[in-house]
């Protein structure tokens, strides 16, 4: 049962990150270019900055 239960939490913790993450990059790209530029960030760096180097 144990075991059982960390897998879950484990999966769920997933779950949640990637969601954030998801949710993060939308927010992102419905921003301006303008928006973009005052925070540092490049219309193109945005996939890289939320999800990391693959």
């Amino acid at each position: 049962m144990d075991k059982q239960m960390t897998k879950f939490m484990k999966f769920l913790e997933y779950y949640t990150d990637r969601r954030s993450k998801h949710a993060a990059y939308r927010v992102l790209n419905e921003m301006s270019d303008y928006e973009l530029k005052d925070m540092g960030i490049s219309r193109c760096e945005i996939k890289h900055k939320v999800y990391g180097p693959k």
